[in-house]
């Protein structure tokens, strides 16, 4: 009962939960019914054969319900007779972290781990210490510690993937390659936090940051690292872009001279068309390389329509792959007509990516055109434009926002948002993309009714295809944000899926969504960045007043390539340290988007205040995602920590309908 897992929010409902059992069996056995949790605690108390069994259920009962002075005081009340019980200091440890004594926890748990040097929990306090300090570095070397031990929780994954986040190596290290090559290798662990950190690590290792480095191609394609962070589509840095263009190119021509792919260069091969896809094809592609994928294309057409088979064209589809979606390529009719099945099983993945899964958006996408004006020309109805989205694909699980607003609506806004229920039952996301936050709501809740829609055709036709991967129950529809009175139903859920920052018309959209929250018991989930002099802004603002207009791939391309070659990088530091820029539909909304709302927080709050609208709850998006109910003002609660949080700041609120 003792230590991290006696009082983690899991264990403790648990532990209550246990306790009532008990406390009704025993209730039933007698013929009494239970009236609340108290009278259920009294009876389990009495039932206690051992006053340290009832202190620890008191001290569970008390820190479950937030009492942490309480569940201090009976630890403390036990540490006088067993000064030395390392079960004991673990508990009071999580008990001063719980009440945001991080100093004196990490004490605690120190003092504990004198006692009983072997006691993971204490160990595993130390890190929470750490991590609730910030101190992402020694945090995140106590969870590996952890990790390389055995020890896998969800609630550690996510610690170490924030720590990841945030940290950078100074140097190759060898056992820490290791390990980030594990966490990637994981199914588990989220591989986009440690983007920042495998890079890092790839540069040092290969000296990448050098101008006049020489790119060792064997090594690269030998290295497990290396390729597993260049397949994932990790590349979040300039050095590892243009190494990763570098060697597109050298394959390029190794094909060219040898007429064939070598094995020894197939897995690097394959990593590289993965990482084009994955960035939507937003590396810059010279006019010779242009003009031998073109030949290269025509060559695989020919030999498919002349009944060559999928082996005989499986390696020039990869360095086609490298360049440009297959779906676009001349060769994309004569693909089409071959069967999955018939290709290499490493191909797969790509081939769908890259192939099948963009036709399946598109042929959805002329449907819903089709619908919405039958008498349209076929040429209209048929356009795919010069972009598909890249839905993702990945395991749908609940990100830390959602568990926050699980947390947030269960224990603390849901008495007084939905006080029969504590949960909403019909949920409407706006602008919700691809789809993969409607998804998420409705795997969060189980029989909540979600509705999404978007006012692009294409999202609501990516969004669809996820059906065949989750087949959870959402309805997609193809409405724009302002005409959400056409749903004709009441949300006590709305989520808001594009940030006020971009949203064309804030005012009014918060007003539109007002009118369909439901009545006193309606929620309104936006998100919102508060800028405070940030530099970034200056910079894309600069961008977008010099640079062409045009959003098209070779105009977004040649732009980055501009900012890659200018020897003043660090002015550039704002836009190259955003992982949004190493991507095709990431460089088109932050610079070319041609949306930037500016909000301090006292325009915040004029805004708010002229649609009637209050901040039920406030979730900062920054070190620890921290929930705060109900602040008095948002110009107050900034004001008060400008000096500790991160710019510029990122911020959930959760608001209600004053009228």
């Amino acid at each position: 009962m003792y230590g991290q897992n006696a009082l983690s929010k899991d264990a403790r409902d648990d532990a209550i939960g246990a306790l009532v059992q008990a406390a009704s069996r025993k209730l039933s056995q007698s013929g009494n019914a239970p009236r609340t949790l108290q009278s259920m605690l009294d009876t389990a108390l009495r039932a206690a054969q051992q006053p340290e069994e009832a202190r620890a259920l008191l001290t569970i009962a008390a820190s479950a319900e937030g009492r942490i002075e309480q569940a201090e005081s009976l630890v403390r009340e036990a540490l006088k007779s067993e000064p030395t019980n390392a079960n004991l200091l673990t508990q009071l440890g999580y008990i001063q972290l719980q009440f945001g004594k991080a100093d004196q926890a990490r004490s605690s748990f120190e003092t504990a781990l004198r006692y009983q040097p072997t006691l993971s929990a204490a160990f595993r306090g130390i890190a929470d210490a750490l991590y609730k300090k910030g101190d992402w570095t020694g945090a995140f070397l106590h969870y590996r510690s952890l990790f390389e031990k055995g020890l896998t929780d969800p609630e550690l994954f996510r610690n170490l993937e924030q720590c990841a986040a945030r940290i950078q190596a100074d140097h190759w290290d060898a056992s820490l390659g290791a390990f980030v090559l594990a966490c990637l290798e994981h199914e588990d662990v989220l591989d986009r936090p440690f983007a920042p950190l495998a890079n890092s690590l790839l540069i040092h290792r290969y000296a990448l940051n050098v101008s006049d480095s020489i790119i060792d191609v064997d090594a690269l394609a030998e290295d497990s690292l290396f390729l597993l962070t260049v397949a994932k589509g990790l590349i979040l840095s300039p050095e590892l872009e243009e190494t990763a263009v570098a060697l597109r190119r050298s394959l390029l021509e190794e094909v060219v001279a040898t007429q064939t792919l070598a094995d020894n260069r197939l897995a690097l091969t394959l990593a590289l068309a993965h990482a084009a896809t994955l960035c939507q094809h937003v590396w810059p592609v010279a006019d010779d390389e242009r003009q031998v994928i073109d030949q290269i294309s025509e060559l695989v057409k020919d030999t498919l329509f002349s009944k060559g088979t999928a082996d005989d064209v499986a390696g020039a589809v990869l360095i086609i792959s490298m360049y440009q979606l297959l779906y676009r390529s001349a060769a994309s009719s004569a693909l089409l007509g071959t069967d999955r099945e018939h290709w290499p099983t490493l191909m797969t993945d790509l081939m769908d990516r890259s192939l099948w899964r963009p036709c399946d958006i598109h042929m959805r996408m002329a449907d819903l055109r089709a619908r919405a004006t039958p008498h349209g020309s076929v040429a209209d109805i048929y356009a795919a434009g010069d972009q598909l989205p890249w839905p993702d694909y990945g395991p749908i699980r609940l990100s830390s926002s959602q568990l926050d607003l699980y947390g947030l609506m269960n224990a603390q806004l849901g008495p007084d948002v939905w006080p029969f229920r504590k949960r909403p039952l019909n949920v409407l996301v706006t602008e919700c993309a691809t789809g993969r936050r409607a998804y998420e709501l409705a795997n969060q809740f189980s029989d909540v009714n979600v509705m999404a829609i978007d006012s692009r055709l294409v999202n609501i036709a990516a969004a669809q295809t996820r059906h065949e991967a989750h087949h959870l129950p959402v309805e997609f529809l193809p409405i724009a944000p302002d005409q959400v009175q056409t749903l004709n139903t009441r949300f006590d859920l709305i989520e808001h899926g594009k940030s006020l920052n971009h949203t064309p018309d804030p005012a009014y959209i918060l007003a539109q969504l007002k009118r369909i929250a439901l009545p006193h018991h309606g929620l309104i989930k936006v998100r919102v960045t508060l800028f405070d002099n940030w530099d970034a802004e200056r910079i894309i603002q600069t961008l977008v007043s010099q640079q062409v207009q045009s959003a098209a791939p070779e105009a977004v391309a040649n732009l980055r390539q501009a900012i890659f070659a200018d020897t003043q990088r660090d002015d550039w530091a704002p836009v190259l340290s955003d992982p949004s820029f190493y991507s095709l539909e990431g460089v088109r909304q932050n610079l070319f988007g041609g949306i930037w709302h500016r909000f301090t927080p006292s325009a915040l709050e004029e805004l708010l205040k002229a649609n009637s609208l209050s901040i039920i709850g406030l979730i900062h998006m920054g070190s620890h995602s921290k929930l705060y109910r109900k602040p008095a003002s948002l110009t107050e609660w900034y004001a008060s920590r400008a000096h500790a949080i991160e710019k510029p700041v990122d911020l959930v609120l959760y608001l209600t309908n004053d009228q």
